[in-house]
């Protein structure tokens, strides 16, 4: 997304480290915590806590929606004076693609047949989640290997089709140029990320050995353990546990964290566990899946087709998205 959208953004006289916010906050933010296609956040979070899928997909997506308008909004208020390149200001961008002079015939094909088949295949694992359409559902590592697999066959389809006798030295020549774009987004990340991972139990006991504990973790489960019982203070409290079970920059680790708290925390004080547990998701994958955490996958990757700095991108995203966080945690004290 970042390669096709961050250039036309430039092209239209905004700024890449705008663009690279907007894009961050609405796919690694919005779309990455609500989970609605592959669904597998939610049915981690909703087997943690013991409540039926559909109740924290429902809420999940409501409070990712939530948190990502209000975050966009506020981004474009605070920073609406920057977001437009100045005159005379040169902006270069990552280099991800060769540049065409004039397109092709066949472009416009493959400009209405990618988006249709990606729509018809998305339309397929939505209409597979209503269970009065008799279809089998297909969530998790099933939907993303069907969206996998259908990227492979239409990138092997216009590669074959743009430099014909050519296609099987080309792909070798973008499978070479891919690998190192990765090496060289991710590189530094690596040893950031190490310390971090030591938040998670399974990457503690991966770096440490057998027996280290997972420290972030271990702090949002003690904090969880002295929360009263109360619409006001368990609202905000797993507000304050996602936000650090985020910080390991998974996205996804701190998930049955949040729905094991969700259940113990609400169901003893009589309050909706679906909505708590779908809040929890929505503030921790908001946090660790890429706006607020420079080392996680989703940061890195914007920021490095953009070529912008991921953390001062976060840096960007941290006061809207924390007020997103605020109006979602009085809405959730309210329907809890």
């Amino acid at each position: 997304m970042g390669t096709i959208l961050i250039p036309i953004a430039v092209t239209a006289g905004l700024k890449p480290l705008m663009a690279c916010v907007a894009l961050n906050i609405a796919g690694h933010g919005m779309a990455l915590a609500g989970d609605v296609i592959l669904q597998g956040g939610p049915r981690i979070t909703a087997g943690s806590a013991g409540v039926p899928v559909e109740g924290v997909l429902f809420h999940g997506a409501f409070f990712a929606i939530l948190i990502g308008v209000i975050a966009l909004t506020s981004a474009f208020i605070m920073y609406r004076k920057e977001m437009v390149i100045a005159p005379g200001e040169t902006i270069e961008l990552m280099k991800t693609a060769d540049t065409v002079a004039e397109p092709p015939r066949y472009a416009k094909f493959f400009a209405i047949g990618v988006p249709l088949i990606f729509g018809v295949i998305v339309a397929r694992i939505v209409l597979g989640s209503i269970a009065s359409t008799g279809l089998t559902r297909i969530v998790g590592g099933a939907a993303t290997s069907l969206l996998g697999v259908a990227a492979v066959l239409v990138l092997l389809l216009s590669n074959s089709v743009h430099n014909k006798g050519t296609a099987l030295e080309k792909l070798v020549g973008y499978m070479r140029e891919g690998f190192m774009f990765a090496i060289k987004v991710f590189t530094p990340v690596i040893p950031i990320a190490g310390f971090f991972f030591l938040g998670a139990p399974a990457q503690a006991v991966r770096i440490l050995g057998d027996g280290a504990q997972g420290l972030l973790f271990d702090l949002g489960n003690a904090l969880g353990q002295v929360l009263p019982l109360g619409a006001v203070p368990v609202a905000i409290g797993m507000a304050i546990i996602g936000l650090i079970c985020g910080l390991d920059g998974s996205g996804f680790s701190g998930l049955p964290l949040m729905g094991a708290l969700s259940a113990s925390l609400a169901a003893p004080a009589g309050l909706k566990v679906e909505v708590l547990a779908g809040f929890s998701q929505a503030v921790e994958v908001f946090s660790g899946g890429g706006t607020l955490v420079a080392w996680c996958f989703g940061a890195v990757a914007a920021a490095g087709v953009a070529g912008v700095s991921p953390t001062e991108m976060v840096r960007k995203n941290f006061i809207p998205v924390m007020i997103g966080v605020a109006v979602a945690t009085v809405v959730c004290i309210f329907m809890l």
